[in-house]
């Protein structure tokens, strides 16, 4: 654990943010053990979850669509969608996916499989969660 004080400048880099810094800091001790690690959307960045795993360290968070690095059309995408649709990008090992509820919920992640697009609705008309977002709500405290 670490007590937040700020943010430690020292840690970053002309590549690396100083939150990517920090992230490194807190899991050095667990690096190359295959642990699983849950961020909500402050955290979640595209070179941090590339980090990670390049530790052995897989990453599932919640991600903003307006976040550096994101693919440029993953908003134009999920403003047509509708309620159950499933939007997914893939890049390598990370998939964004996009599933549309009351609100539009983005799901960055290096560990899951990614799920299938289309309309998900069960026969009274609620959206259906994809995996990865009931794994996500599983694992970060409310």
């Amino acid at each position: 654990m670490s007590v937040y004080l700020g943010k430690k400048r020292l840690l970053a880099t002309q590549e690396m943010t100083a939150t990517h810094g920090n992230v490194l800091e807190l899991v050095r001790s667990v690096e190359g053990l295959g642990h699983k690690l849950y961020m909500d959307n402050y955290f979640s960045l595209p070179a941090l979850f590339d980090d990670l795993f390049r530790r052995k360290i897989n990453c599932c968070g919640t991600v903003r669509n307006d976040r550096q690095e994101m693919p440029k059309d993953i908003s134009s995408r999920a403003i047509k969608a509708k309620k159950g649709n499933i939007i997914m990008w893939v890049r390598g090992n990370q998939s964004i996916v996009c599933w549309k509820d009351k609100r539009d919920v983005y799901v960055f992640t290096n560990m899951h499989t990614p799920p299938l697009e289309g309309n998900f609705c069960n026969k009274s008309g609620h959206a259906v969660k994809p995996c990865v977002t009931e794994d996500y709500n599983a694992h970060i405290p409310s």
